[in-house]
C-alpha cells in the first residue's frame, strides 16, 4: 500500500534531492544497490511523465513547479508497486489543466500497474467519470455508499445531495450565487444525539434529534446501495418530510 498526499510541497522533503528520495524506499525494500536504485528512479520519473527526468533526479522540490512536484510524489508512491494507492486530495492547489494531467496520469498508473485506487476528495466532479464507486463520508461516518453511476443518478442522503447542489454550473448566469451548506459540521470531541448532519439538513425531523440512523440498503434497487437516513431523498417518506419543514419555514431544529 503507498499513498499520494495532498501537498507535494510538505510531503516531499525541500532539502533532499527527489534522486534520494526516490530511491531510499528502492533501497530498503527491493534491496537494490545505489545504481540500480537511480536507474529505476529516473525511470519512475520519466513513467509520470516528468520532463528531463535524468537532471530532474538531482533537483531539490523547490526547483519544480507544484504539478511537477506532484508527478515526483505519485513516483516516490509507485516505487515498490503497490497494490492499493491512496490519492488524498491529489490535485489541491493545481490549476485545472494540471488538475486534470494528475487525474489522468493516476488513472493510467492505475490501469497500466492493476492496482487499486482509493480517490479522498471532497469534489465529486473530480470523481464522477473515474471510479467504480463512491462513499460518502460526513463526520467521520459512510452516510452513502453506491456504484459511482447510481450514486449519481438516484442520490438518497440529503448530504450528497447538498455536496451535488454546491458545484458550480457552467450554464448559470455570471454572478449567480453559489449554493452553500448552512451551519458547521459537529466537534468530533461532543458529538450530538442522532443523525450528525440533522443541524444542517432541510429533511430533517424530531426523530433525527435523539436516533441515529443506520447504514441500510435502498430498498428502489438492488445494487448494493447504502445509505444513513430516515427520510432519504427522492422517497416518498423524504418528499414529505421536506414538504413540512417548508411550509414551516425552518427544519426540525428551528433554524431558518
Amino acid at each position: 500500500m503507498a499513498m499520494v498526499f495532498q501537498d507535494p510541497m510538505t510531503s516531499l522533503n525541500p532539502v533532499v534531492k527527489v534522486g534520494r528520495q526516490l530511491t531510499e524506499s528502492l533501497r530498503h525494500h527491493l534491496k537494490l544497490s545505489r545504481s540500480e536504485a537511480r536507474a529505476r528512479a529516473i525511470e519512475l520519473l520519466r513513467s509520470v511523465g516528468l520532463p528531463a527526468p535524468e537532471r530532474r533526479v538531482d533537483e531539490y522540490p523547490h526547483q519544480m513547479s507544484g504539478g511537477m512536484r506532484q508527478r515526483v510524489t505519485v513516483a516516490v508512491a509507485l516505487a515498490c508497486s503497490p497494490r492499493l494507492l491512496i490519492a488524498d486530495e491529489p490535485t489541491t492547489a493545481l490549476d485545472v489543466t494540471v488538475q486534470r494531467q494528475i487525474l489522468d496520469l493516476l488513472e493510467a498508473q492505475q490501469q497500466e500497474r492493476h492496482m487499486a485506487m482509493i480517490l479522498v476528495t471532497h469534489d465529486l466532479g473530480v470523481v464522477a467519470n473515474r471510479t467504480d464507486e463512491i462513499a460518502v463520508m460526513y463526520a467521520g461516518q459512510v452516510v452513502e455508499q453506491a456504484p459511482t453511476t447510481t450514486l449519481f443518478g438516484r442520490m438518497r442522503h440529503p448530504y450528497t445531495e447538498a455536496l451535488l447542489g454546491s458545484i458550480p454550473r457552467v450554464e448559470n448566469p455570471s454572478h449567480t450565487t453559489l449554493a452553500a451548506i448552512p451551519g458547521r459540521p459537529p466537534d468530533l470531541a461532543d458529538l450530538p444525539p442522532g443523525c450528525r448532519f440533522a443541524p444542517r439538513c432541510r429533511y430533517a425531523q424530531d426523530r433525527c434529534l435523539v436516533e441515529d440512523p443506520p447504514l441500510r440498503p435502498d430498498t428502489s434497487g438492488g445494487d448494493g446501495h447504502l445509505h444513513r437516513c430516515f427520510f432519504p431523498v427522492g422517497t416518498p417518506e423524504g418528499d414529505a418530510a421536506l414538504a413540512r419543514n417548508e411550509a414551516a419555514g425552518q427544519n426540525a431544529f428551528g433554524t431558518p
